[in-house]
């Protein structure tokens, strides 16, 4: 048998050949351990159904007129002096009351009011918290263990509302002593049909917007509300339904998971917390700022400027 021996030109073929394969595995592997890292597969399953225990949704109601007629004379005629003789008192009514009832989709009524130079400087979210009419409501739990959470006052988008069961409406609240209560969820077993949320004594001079969305969110413009009459009652049934992360997610990087819990706000963001309506609404107050240089009072937290508190 004759063996011919290796030329030159065969080796550097052969070492070529070897060469781009092992470039080959090594470049297979780097694509695949990419791809591992950015989606991570975490598997977690649970069957004991009987244990599950789902938060009520929370709830969220604004009157849609809420502004006190006397205490509305009363901040006009302390604040720039003119009782209900002055020719100029229904403008500053108008203004009072469209401060009260501010509503994100009624931005153009402000527009009438912008070269009036008596306006300035006027802080509106203290102008609406002044002369918006008491709320006595009271509530009722199915479990006499949550009967500590109320409603209370919240700035939002769809105005000045008041919100129940909501951990994240304290961000939002008007009354950071009262707002400790509210953090806890009521939890509703998977088997017991009997968990509700009564609310009574509302005020019978006002329709009201009532929302209903998760513990973890807030109302927006985008949330659908249900219209309440004077003296009508609203029974609403709903269906649980929850998705749940698994733990196991916590030790994956944001932009592996491709999405976020509700504790990891935004690097830029001024808030403590996270959600999807939040993320919304600073979007919004940004580009306010961007447009106007200034933003709806509503657009306020504890570590907003007060150039926030003013439109």
């Amino acid at each position: 048998m004759l063996l011919l021996k290796p030329t030159i030109v065969s080796r550097l073929v052969w070492s070529g050949m070897v060469l781009a394969s092992i470039l080959g595995a090594l470049l297979m592997i780097k694509g695949t351990f990419a791809r591992y890292n950015s989606n991570p597969s975490v598997i977690s399953r649970e069957t004991d159904f009987r244990s599950w225990n789902t938060p009520m949704p929370a709830s969220t109601f604004c009157l849609m007129n809420q502004s006190d007629p006397e205490k509305v004379s009363s901040y006009i005629e302390r604040h720039w002096g003119i009782n209900s003789s002055n020719n100029k008192y229904s403008y500053y009514r108008n203004f009072v009351e469209d401060v009260a009832n501010f509503h994100m989709e009624d931005l153009s009524k402000f527009s009438k009011y912008s070269d009036d130079p008596s306006l300035l400087g006027v802080n509106m979210l203290l102008l609406a918290l002044q002369v918006i009419a008491p709320i006595n409501a009271t509530t009722t739990v199915f479990n006499p263990e949550y009967n500590s959470i109320k409603y209370h006052p919240i700035v939002s988008e769809v105005g000045i509302c008041y919100s129940f069961s909501s951990p994240l409406s304290e961000i939002f609240s008007v009354r950071k002593e009262n707002s400790n209560s509210n953090g806890k969820v009521p939890l509703c077993n998977f088997l017991n049909s009997h968990c509700f949320t009564r609310i009574e004594n509302l005020p019978q001079t006002s329709s009201i917007k009532f929302f209903v969305h998760s513990p973890l969110e807030v109302a927006t413009l985008e949330s659908s509300a249900n219209i309440v009459e004077p003296c009508e009652e609203n029974d609403s049934t709903f269906k649980f339904f929850q998705i749940i992360a698994s733990k196991e997610l916590r030790a994956l990087r944001p932009d592996q998971r491709k999405c976020k819990f509700h504790d990891e706000p935004g690097q830029m963001s001024e808030l403590p917390s996270y959600s999807y309506n939040i993320c919304r609404m600073e979007c919004r107050k940004k580009l306010s700022l961007s447009l106007c240089g200034c933003a709806p009072f509503i657009y306020h937290s504890n570590s907003m400027s007060a150039s926030y508190l003013f439109i």
